[in-house]
Formats: structure tokens, C-alpha cells, sequence
């Protein structure tokens, strides 16, 4: 499939991830020894006031991600994607309200409190992505790489496995953090619908079943 640049959505997602990264490296610089980002922000103050304004800024990125990729699915699937918009939904949501609320409440505060809205954060986003990765199984060749999805997808899950199994100390769980957030943004990227991928035919001529009045529902959403 022939691409173009993919768009401002994915270079949105790629920036996120560089702004991460770079602060992940700056919050290193500030300590002795590696940690969680959540951790390494809180070694300076203005390192953890960069960090509320970058998570403002991966909500944005991620909202406008989803809101492009549910445009171009509703053009493009053959399918009815009613069901998948409703955990899409869920999953944005769950994502953009953990990270506010992880952002607020850094790890020096309360690591209890800050842990479970990390969670849900990282529950909300996997959960739209596999909605997407549902999406993409049942229209093969609209995505950036199908196989590199599922391998990112994958990722945290198997990383888990092996670290339950050969690895009893909790002295590097910190990466699990590392590999999670790298494999999702890795994962939406491989799930990015370019702009110039064409109209099923069938798509065109109309939608069996009133899809197509069902995906006008979801809109609502939106």
C-alpha cells in the first residue's frame, strides 16, 4: 500500500513520544539511578511542572488521534464500527482522565493514588487500540503494518510473562512502565489509516444492513 506522509495525527503521536523520551532522559540526569517516569520527575520541581504541560499535551494528541482515525474508518469500513466506537470511546476517556488525574497527583504525593490513575490511563489506551487493531483484522491493508501492531500489542503482555517468571526481584519492574508506553505509541503508529487509503467499493455503493445509519449514531460522540 503507497502512503504519503501520514499526516499531522501521527507526527502528533510521534512528538509525544520524543517529548517522553526527553524527559524521561532529563529526569535521569537529575538522579543517580533509573525509575519510573513518574518517579524521575519529581527530582525537580520544573522537571514535574514540564511534565503536566507534556501529559496536556499527549490528551490532545491522543484525542485528535482517535478523532482522525474514527473519520477515516467510518469512510472506509465495510462493516458496521458502532460496537467498536462505544469501547474506542470508553478506552479515550479512561485515557485522558487517568493521565489528568496522574498528572495532578505525582508519586512524592501519593504513589497509591497516582498508581491506580496510571492504570487506568494505560487500560484506557490499550483499550481503544485494540478496538482499532479489531478494526484493521476485519478490513486488512488500510493500516501502516497489521504484523507490527500485533507484535507492539504483544509486547507488554509477554514482557510481563517473562518477568514473572525469571525475574523475582521487583528491582527492575520500572521497565515494564518503559516497555508498556513504548509498545502503545509504537502500536497506534503501525495503526495509523493514511489518508489516501481508498473506498471499498461496496463501501460506496452503501453499507449492507444500515451501518451506515448506525455509524451516524456514534458521531454523536464525537
Amino acid at each position: 500500500m503507497k502512503c504519503t506522509c501520514p499526516g499531522p495525527a501521527y507526527i502528533a503521536l510521534v512528538v509525544s513520544y520524543a517529548m517522553l523520551v526527553a524527559v524521561t532522559i532529563a529526569g535521569r540526569v537529575q538522579g543517580d539511578n533509573w525509575n519510573t517516569i513518574s518517579d524521575m520527575i519529581t527530582r525537580n520541581p520544573r522537571l514535574r511542572n514540564a511534565f503536566a504541560m507534556i501529559v496536556g499535551w499527549l490528551i490532545v494528541s491522543q484525542i485528535y488521534y482517535v478523532k482522525v482515525m474514527y473519520s477515516r474508518w467510518s469512510r472506509i469500513s465495510p462493516h458496521s464500527i458502532y460496537w467498536s466506537m462505544i469501547f474506542i470511546s470508553i478506552g479515550i476517556m479512561a485515557s485522558a482522565g487517568g493521565s489528568v488525574g496522574f498528572a495532578i497527583v505525582s508519586t512524592d504525593i501519593s504513589s497509591k493514588v497516582h498508581d491506580m490513575f496510571a492504570g487506568v490511563a494505560f487500560a484506557g489506551m490499550y483499550m481503544y487500540l485494540v478496538a482499532f487493531m479489531y478494526l484493521s483484522h476485519q478490513s486488512a491493508g488500510n493500516v501502516l503494518s497489521d504484523t507490527l501492531a500485533r507484535a507492539f500489542m504483544l509486547a507488554p503482555v509477554l514482557y510481563t510473562v517473562i518477568c514473572a517468571i525469571w525475574w523475582s526481584s521487583m528491582a527492575y519492574s520500572y521497565m515494564w512502565e518503559f516497555v508498556f508506553v513504548t509498545s502503545m505509541f509504537g502500536a497506534a503508529c503501525a495503526l495509523f489509516v493514511p489518508a489516501s487509503v481508498n473506498i471499498p467499493e461496496m463501501h460506496v455503493a452503501g453499507r449492507v444492513g444500515g451501518s451506515d445509519e448506525a455509524n451516524s449514531n456514534i458521531r454523536l460522540l464525537f
